[in-house]
């Protein structure tokens, strides 16, 4: 039996968007050929990943698919299901996902080939292994944050009633605020800073569920998430 090759393929804007990519890239898939979707016209017969933080492209999986590619969508960065594409997924073999929606682990023939793949620094995904991190007692600050704060899509209102509350709090949390989604800090910086704190809070962003929450716990995998 012949194995098929692995390759993965995005785009610029996901590659540069988002700390999620480097996951994929570094921790998850570290030993795939990782490339740009200009690659994708050499491709055939193997297994593709498309890595996508957008809407899925129609077009690039059914050329994928044209050239007798298996094709695997992962698809990130999608906190209120805005860029889910039922046909797209569809004409995947497999679809896996970082933000968990009933509207598509509820749909029988899209959960048949859906994995819901949290991730974040503590949940082993991120560069860091838990025996390597600093104990709890070594740690300065009891709690930090690092991004996006001024958001008036939180979920509840949530990350104005943070912000409230750690600027009365001043001495019990480092605020290290971005000025907005993406324009934060890159993942060296963003996981030494985490390293000084004991707790990680995890006010809601788009959606209740949160890179944070994988931050600061090991996911339960058959936990479904609710506002």
């Amino acid at each position: 039996m012949t194995m098929r090759t692995l390759s993965l393929i995005t785009n610029e804007h996901t590659a540069n968007k988002i700390l999620e990519s480097w996951f994929v890239q570094n921790a998850i898939l570290p030993e795939m050929p990782f490339g740009l979707e200009m690659e994708a016209t050499r491709l055939s017969g193997g297994v593709v990943v498309y890595l996508e933080v957008g809407r899925p492209k129609a077009d690039l999986i059914a050329s994928l698919t044209a050239r007798g590619n298996r094709v695997v969508l992962f698809h990130m960065g999608d906190e209120i299901g805005a860029n889910y594409d039922r046909d797209c997924y569809l004409a995947c073999d497999l679809i896996l996902r970082n933000y968990h929606h009933a509207a598509i682990f509820d749909d029988a023939q899209v959960a048949a080939r859906t994995l819901w793949v949290p991730n974040g620094f503590k949940s082993g995904v991120g560069p860091r292994q838990p025996s390597t991190l600093r104990r709890a007692t070594q740690r300065r600050f009891l709690s930090c944050f690092l991004g996006w704060l001024d958001n008036a899509k939180a979920a509840g209102d949530e990350r104005a009633l943070f912000r409230d509350m750690a600027r009365r709090h001043p001495t019990d949390i480092l605020l290290r605020p971005s000025s907005g989604f993406g324009r934060g800090f890159n993942i060296g910086l963003y996981a030494t800073t985490m390293e000084y704190a004991v707790f990680c809070p995890c006010p809601a962003g788009n959606s209740p569920e949160t890179i944070r929450l994988y931050d600061a716990l090991p996911p339960d995998l058959q936990t479904d998430l609710k506002p």
